[in-house]
């Protein structure tokens, strides 16, 4: 379904949109592939940056992801995705606290938003605050119950709280 749009007929937010969607499922290539056609159509493309970022997180880049994230930021700092890449740059440098303040930051900007709540969840689990994980998690889950990664924090959550009835129910 994904190959059956021409990428060059596609806006750029669609082209990294099509990218996140490759991404989740592993096809780093493709998403390489669009991010580029969304840079060549819209340079300064913050949403493109950021995923860039992510992949360089992922490759053990920790330069370029924390160079690609400040630069999603520069062109919108009103983008909780660029926070959200920043943030993941920030724990490759095992700088924690700055990751949990980009995660707030990504909250303040979109409060509604799973993947962040996810997020600030997985951090705050690395951080001892176990309480707080818990409902960042399930407030994660009550925002999206759809998306796997709220529901993984969830259960992680549950096991750290030694809720291990719950996690399996979870998980």
């Amino acid at each position: 379904l994904m190959e059956a749009f021409d990428a060059k007929t596609l806006h750029p937010q669609m082209l990294t949109y099509r990218a996140g969607l490759y991404l989740t499922f592993g096809r780093v290539a493709e998403a390489k592939s669009d991010i580029a056609l969304a840079l060549q159509v819209q340079p300064n493309d913050s949403g493109a940056y950021a995923l860039q970022a992510i992949i360089a997180v992922v490759q053990n880049d920790k330069e370029a992801a924390l160079q690609l994230a400040q630069q999603a930021i520069e062109i919108d700092p009103a983008s909780p995705t660029a926070r959200l890449a920043l943030s993941y740059a920030q724990q490759a440098y095992f700088q924690i606290e700055e990751a949990l303040s980009s995660v707030e930051t990504a909250i303040q900007l979109d409060d509604q938003n799973a993947l962040v709540r996810a997020r600030l969840s997985e951090l705050q689990m690395s951080t001892g605050y176990l309480d707080r994980a818990l409902e960042s998690a399930q407030q994660a889950v009550s925002l999206n119950p759809h998306l796997g990664k709220t529901q993984t924090v969830l259960g992680f959550a549950h096991l750290l709280q030694i809720d291990t009835q719950a996690a399996k129910e979870i998980l």
